[in-house]
C-alpha cells in the first residue's frame, strides 16, 4: 500500500508532545505559571510510570517557577531525579574537561555539539540526560584526536566513515563519546563555514567551540527529523523540542526560516529542516514568525513524496533490524533487506546527488554498506546465502 504524505505529517505533529508535555512547555517558554496548564500536567502524574526525560525538564520548571502548583508529595521524588542527574553530568563532564584540556594542549580545535553544546554553553549546567558526547575536530586533525583519546584509555569502534566511538569508564559508569571529522554526515569538505561561525567559550579551564546560534538549530532540526526515520525514541522528542526553545528564548533571530533554508542547502537536504520546522510551528506557534514558515518552506507535492519515502524507508528499516546480525540470508531476509536498501536509496539520493552526481543504486550500496567493490559484497554476502525460510524473526 503506497505511503501517504500528508496523512504521515498529520500523524508525526500529533506524536511530537503528549498533552502534559505541551503543557509544560508552553508554561515555561510562553505563558508562565498557569492553573488550568498545571491541571493538566499533574493531573494523575505518576513518578514511578512517567519519562525521566520528563521528569527532568519538570525539574526544571519547578526550580525556575518556586514550585508554584506542584503537588506537595512529588516534589522529593522530582528534586530527587534533578539532583541525580547533577552529579552524573557533574561527572561526566569533567572527565570531558579533561579531554578538552588535552586536545587544546595538542593545538587540536574541538567543538561540541547538541547535548554538549547545551550544556557547557546554551543552558550552562543544567541538568541534562546524556547519553554520549558528539564532539568534532576539523578532519586534517581527526587521526591524531583519536590516537589521544584511545591514549585516555577509551575503547575505539570506527562504527561511521565520518566519525569514531569511543567507550570510557568514568567513575566506574559506561561513557560514549562520538569523534566526528564532519558535522554533518553528505557534507564533506562543507564544514570549514560552520567552524568560521562558531562560538568561542570556556569550560572548566579547557577553551571549545559551539556552533553559532542558527547552526546549532538546523542542526538539531536535521538531526530529529532523520531519527523519525531511523533509531527513533519517542521519550526523546520533549528534549530536543526543549533544546529548541531554550535557543529560540535566547536568540530569536535565529528562527527566521529563509535564514534556516539558506544556511541548510549546503549541509543536508533542506527537507529535514523543513519537517521539524513543522512540526514545532504546529505544537508550538510562538516560535516562529506566523507565515513565513511556509513562504520559506512550501509544503508541495515534491515535499509530501519525500517524507512519504521516508516513513517508507523506516518501516522497512525497522523490519530488517528483526533479523540478528550475521543470520543466515533466507529468500524472507533477502526480501526484506532489499526493500530496506531501495527505500533509502530513493530516500537519500537527493543528499547525495550534489556531492557524487548521479549515484547508481549498485555504487550507493557498495558506499553505504562500506564493501568498497562488487567483489567485496559478494566475498561478505555469499557464504550467508540460504534456500530455506525458517521462522520469521520475533518481534
Amino acid at each position: 500500500m503506497p505511503y501517504d504524505g500528508k496523512k504521515s505529517e498529520r500523524e508525526l505533529i500529533r506524536g511530537a508532545l503528549n498533552e502534559r508535555e505541551q503543557a509544560l512547555l508552553d508554561m515555561m517558554f510562553f505563558t508562565g505559571p498557569d492553573g488550568e496548564k498545571s491541571r493538566v500536567l499533574f493531573d494523575g502524574l505518576d513518578p514511578d510510570t512517567e519519562s525521566v526525560v520528563f521528569q527532568l525538564i519538570l525539574a526544571v520548571w519547578g526550580n525556575a517557577c518556586g514550585w508554584k502548583d506542584f503537588p506537595a508529595e512529588i516534589i522529593p521524588r522530582i528534586r530527587g531525579v534533578y539532583r541525580y542527574y547533577q552529579v552524573d553530568c557533574g561527572m561526566k563532564y569533567t572527565w570531558l574537561a579533561g579531554v578538552l584540556r588535552s586536545l587544546e594542549e595538542a593545538g587540536i580545535r574541538a567543538m561540541l555539539l547538541k547535548g554538549g553544546a547545551m550544556y557547557v554553553h546554551y543552558r550552562r549546567g543544567s541538568s541534562r540526560m546524556m547519553d554520549d558526547f558528539d564532539l568534532a575536530v576539523p578532519e586534517k586533525d581527526f587521526d591524531r584526536a583519536a590516537a589521544l583519546i584511545a591514549s585516555m584509555g577509551c575503547e575505539r569502534d570506527d562504527g561511521a566513515p565520518w566519525s569514531a566511538t569511543f567507550l570510557a569508564k568514568v567513575y566506574g559508569r559506561h561513557t560514549y563519546l562520538d569523534l566526528h571529522k564532519r558535522i554533518f554526515k553528505y557534507s564533506e569538505g562543507a564544514d570549514a563555514q560552520l567552524w568560521a561561525r562558531a562560538v568561542p567559550t570556556e569550560f572548566q579551564g579547557a577553551r571549545v567551540l559551539v556552533p553559532c546560534p542558527e547552526d546549532m538549530l538546523f542542526h538539531m532540526l536535521d538531526n530529529q527529523a532523520r531519527n523519525y526515520f531511523i533509531n527513533e525514541h519517542p521519550e526523546r522528542r520533549i528534549k530536543w523540542i526543549f533544546d529548541c526553545c531554550t535557543v529560540w528564548a535566547q536568540h530569536p533571530e535565529a528562527f527566521r526560516p529563509e535564514r534556516l533554508r539558506e544556511l541548510s542547502v549546503p549541509f543536508c537536504n533542506a527537507r529535514y529542516v523543513q519537517l521539524t520546522a513543522r512540526i514545532l510551528a504546529a505544537r508550538l506557534p510562538g516560535l516562529f514568525p506566523a507565515g513565513q514558515l511556509e513562504e520559506s518552506f512550501p509544503a508541495d507535492r515534491a515535499y509530501y513524496t519525500w517524507l512519504a519515502r521516508g516513513i517508507a524507508y523506516r518501516d522497512a528499516h525497522t523490519a530488517a533490524r528483526k533479523y540478528p546480525d550475521g543470520a543466515s540470508l533466507t529468500p524472507r531476509y533477502l526480501l526484506t533487506t532489499a526493500r530496506r536498501w531501495v527505500t533509502q536509496y530513493r530516500l537519500l539520493r537527493p543528499d547525495l546527488r550534489e556531492q557524487y552526481g548521479h549515484i547508481t543504486f549498485l555504487r550507493f550500496f557498495l558506499r553505504q554498506s562500506e564493501c568498497g567493490t562488487l567483489g567485496g559484497a559478494l566475498r561478505r554476502y555469499i557464504p550467508r546465502l540460504s534456500l530455506r525460510n525458517g521462522p520469521p524473526p520475533s518481534d
